[in-house]
């Protein structure tokens, strides 16, 4: 099994120039096809609206009604046009439009108080008009992993080690999603070229406000470069049980990989070897890198790293926070904090083509994502256990989407059982979890500024999150003493 996910570096290249190769080749007749017969309108509307389709007459959730689309086509010339701030009143519309326009992406925004389609009726519309609510949306993409990828790919080429770093990265964001902040609703999708997107869509994420989503993502985003380790009041313990699940478990497959895989070259890297010297503080960094030996392995890199590490701190719990920020350093997801803390923000939506490689973008099952391979190359013997991405130029398509199709259905089933509860006992439910939601923002908060307490003046990315937190967290002071009010 490991002999079958060596990549080496013809095969990078090869997946390079398939993913930056556009196939514009009849491209509208490809999308017209597709769009009608394998675009899954009634799982989509469901799982936008958290409503089954409607029969016709009966009243359509102001989530679809009232939200954004905007598609981006291209004229007779190959220019792109984008157009934002369409909606539809039903899912029906929303076909025809698709079908009509034949568009090469779709993104999707978010829900407004007016329907952004009426926008052309008045000259205040646009003044008025507000984003409501929207799914929590994080954005991983393999760009944000140059400087410590275990391989020499670098911006679009990837292999199996780059995808392992978004495999931890899936299983990390969802651990902390589900234990911390209580979601249950996670969609991480294949963004059909190099990178994945979450899309969360629990009741109490969707009226977050963007001062709560940045807070949010900045507590999800710890890897900024930075002198210093965030670690030195301790680890958290939620912390600690990432470390040690997923975490330290990747981190040495790298170092063990490298004597398997001649291109693989991890921490013996000169961008992996400054960003352990810019762990330690003051001269210490540089100190290190003169004392170590040339002609090391991964894992006598690390080794050394440690050793100096204890050398210099005689403080054991110091030690273990220099030796776990490497770990982090190298392992932990970095998302792109611009998606995920605008409510206005467009993100490109599932089952669309990526124009770049006409791969669709799939919806991936959790539990398969470590079967799941994009970085298929033109040699790639195709295994019938794995999952691979779906083309529009794929003769058998159809086919093959048919297992995204499926999960998604079954996704989007289980996102409407919590609209099959009683309407009381639903917004009970929902105050509750939203107190519990600003509850563990709040411990979040104090355990992130104890964390913090010793940091020197220079770690201004930690001070940011904590004032960020400490500032929403006063703002909605009143509405959460209103929650659990409601609860009692």
């Amino acid at each position: 099994m490991q002999d079958q996910r060596k990549r080496t570096a013809s095969d990078r290249a090869k997946v390079e120039l398939i993913t930056e190769e556009p196939k514009e080749a009849s491209l509208t007749t490809k999308l017209s096809k597709y769009y009608r017969n394998s675009f899954p309108y009634n799982s989509y509307f469901r799982w936008l609206s958290h409503q089954e389709v409607p029969e016709q007459g009966e009243d359509v959730a102001t989530l679809w009604t009232h939200r954004e689309f905007a598609f981006a086509s291209q004229d007779n010339a190959g220019t792109e046009i984008f157009s934002r701030y369409r909606s539809f009143p039903t899912i029906a519309a929303f076909r025809e439009s698709v079908i009509k326009r034949t568009p090469i992406r779709i993104e999707v925004g978010p829900e407004y108080n007016l329907e952004p389609r009426l926008r052309k009726k008045s000259v205040a519309f646009m003044e008025n008009l507000t984003a409501v609510q929207r799914e929590f949306v994080v954005d991983l993409d393999f760009d944000d992993y140059d400087d410590v990828r275990p391989c020499e790919c670098k911006g679009a080429t990837f292999c199996y080690s780059c995808w392992r770093l978004m495999i931890v990265a899936v299983q990390v964001l969802t651990d902390i999603l589900k234990r911390q902040y209580g979601c249950s609703h996670i969609l991480w999708v294949y963004s059909g070229r190099r990178g994945l997107h979450c899309w969360v869509s629990d009741p109490h994420m969707l009226d977050l406000p963007n001062t709560v989503r940045a807070a949010l993502i900045r507590s999800l985003s710890l890897c900024a470069r930075r002198r210093g380790t965030m670690f030195t009041g301790g680890m958290l313990p939620d912390l600690e049980v990432i470390w040690r699940l997923h975490l330290m478990k990747t981190f040495m497959q790298f170092c063990q990989d490298e004597r398997n895989d001649g291109d693989i070259r991890f921490l013996q890297k000169p961008s992996s070897l400054q960003v352990l010297a810019e762990i330690l503080p003051g001269d210490f960094g540089d100190r290190f890198l003169q004392e170590l030996p040339s002609a090391l392995g991964s894992l006598q890199i690390f080794k050394n790293y440690s050793n100096f590490v204890k050398r210099t701190f005689s403080n054991q719990k110091t030690q273990i926070a220099y030796i776990a920020e490497a770990v982090f350093r190298f392992t932990f997801p970095r998302p792109d904090l611009n998606v995920s803390k605008d409510l206005n923000h467009l993100l490109k939506s599932p089952f669309v083509i990526h124009p770049k490689t006409g791969n669709i973008c799939t919806p991936v099952p959790p539990e398969r994502l470590e079967d799941f391979e994009p970085y298929v190359t033109l040699d790639t013997k195709l295994d019938s256990e794995k999952l691979y991405p779906v083309n529009l130029d794929d003769h058998d398509y159809e086919e093959k989407l048919t297992v995204y199709t499926e999960f998604f259905t079954r996704y989007t089933e289980k996102l409407l059982e919590i609209e099959h509860v009683g309407i009381k006992q639903r917004q009970e439910e929902h105050h509750e979890r939203k107190k519990e939601f600003f509850e563990q923002l709040e411990l979040k908060r104090q355990q992130i500024a104890q964390s913090s307490a010793s940091f020197v003046n220079n770690h201004e990315t930690r001070t940011l999150v904590v004032d960020e937190i400490e500032k929403k967290l006063n703002t909605l002071n009143m509405q959460r003493r209103r929650y659990i009010k409601v609860k009692k």
